[in-house]
């Protein structure tokens, strides 16, 4: 979920991006993953969780959704095990809707401006 670093070989893990009973402000960390990057420096990641809505009412494709938790994910890395973690200026808003799942994702990145690397919303679902 960062386009800063890649993994040689390619890492591959759950990270859990909700928990249950979330309350807007809860925050939460991922655990750290550590590997080699392509560029042959060993790097440290984690990811850094913030519920900015517990309890939204959000339109997406011209369907409202409501009991949304807004995620906000913010990889951050570092180089050794002294350093402090740095954002890497990905910043992930997740949109979750309960019995349905993920709605809506975004991941921009800041630089010397704000643009948006991708953009996924739901078309359809089907809820048995």
């Amino acid at each position: 979920y960062t386009t800063s670093v890649t993994f040689v070989p390619e890492i591959r893990i759950d990270i859990l991006f909700l928990k249950e009973n979330l309350v807007t402000g809860a925050s939460w960390s991922s655990d750290e993953y550590i590997g080699p990057s392509s560029f042959t420096q060993v790097i440290f990641i984690r990811y850094d969780f913030y519920c900015t809505d517990a309890d939204a009412v959000v339109t997406i494709n011209g369907k409202t959704f409501a009991h949304v938790y807004k995620i906000l994910m913010m990889p951050k890395i570092r180089s050794a095990v002294t350093y402090p973690y740095n954002s890497t200026g990905e910043k992930t808003y997740i949109y979750y809707a309960k019995g349905i799942g993920i709605i809506y994702s975004k991941t921009t990145v800041t630089g010397s401006f704000v643009f948006t690397t991708a953009e996924r919303q739901i078309n359809n679902w089907t809820v048995n």
